[in-house]
């Protein structure tokens, strides 16, 4: 990570229709959701944020994970892509985030996520995942 890449923590960056990609920071903005008609938001972390801390007129998805490589993220894909593929189908927008400025995809849409979202380096346990995902038939 060069210095150039610290203007990007925080934000959230579109990477095909309707999904964004983000830091936890991304959902402390108002705004900038509602710019994006972000309507959902599915958090990968290890708490669930705070009722107190919720933006009103957004559904919240949480799944309980550390973003570690040895966390078990296989079982919670169908309930992700679920989640995702709603969005998707009705048109409204959704941001996927995790704690860190790190952001989770797989080989075949690596480069893709990569040239919208530079800073982004999965761990190697999440992307091992993904693989076995793939290969039963997802």
């Amino acid at each position: 990570m060069n210095i150039s890449d610290f203007n990007l923590v925080g934000r959230m960056d579109q990477i095909d229709g309707v999904l964004y990609l983000g830091a936890i920071e991304a959902t402390e903005d108002p705004e900038e959701l509602r710019r994006a008609d972000i309507t959902t938001i599915l958090s990968v972390i290890s708490d669930e944020m705070e009722a107190k801390d919720r933006i009103g007129g957004i559904r919240y998805h949480w799944i309980q994970a550390d973003d570690s490589p040895h966390e078990d993220l296989l079982t919670h894909f169908p309930e992700a892509y679920d989640i995702i593929d709603k969005c998707v189908v009705s048109g409204t927008g959704i941001l996927v985030h995790c704690v860190a400025e790190r952001q989770k995809t797989y080989e075949e849409i690596h480069a893709l996520v990569q040239c919208r979202r530079p800073i982004i380096w999965p761990n190697h346990g999440f992307v091992a995942q993904l693989g076995l995902w793939e290969g039963m038939g997802f």
